[in-house]
């Protein structure tokens, strides 16, 4: 029996969505923050867990800790990232890291193994 690749896809989504939904469970949109969409251009560092790389995209998904400078509660997002920066990283690799914001994107502007 053969299972299409959209079957696997789909099934991973499923499986994958409620994760996500916990990870963001802790989150309180009711203070105006970066990620609420305005134009406000922030920094920041952390550190985090590499969870997905995406190079098709230009993403890492990362799970970090809260980040207070920037009032975000800890959860698993993906970043914007350049091939250069992603190609010495794996999954499972605990990273340190810094980023810009720009409403709902977060950009890695760099990023090192821990």
């Amino acid at each position: 029996m053969k299972i299409s690749a959209t079957a696997i896809l789909l099934s991973a989504l499923f499986v994958g969505a409620p994760v996500l939904a916990e990870e963001m469970s802790g989150m309180k949109m009711d203070k105006p923050s970066a990620m609420e969409g305005d134009s406000t251009t922030q920094s920041a560092k952390a550190t985090g867990m590499i969870k997905a790389i995406d190079l098709d995209k230009g993403t890492v998904t990362l799970k970090h800790g809260p980040i207070s400078s920037i009032k975000w509660p800890a959860m698993t997002m993906a970043f914007k990232i350049t091939p250069d920066q992603a190609a010495p990283l794996t999954v499972g690799e605990q990273v340190e890291f810094e980023f810009v914001t720009s409403g709902m994107e977060a950009t890695i502007t760099k990023i090192t193994a821990m």
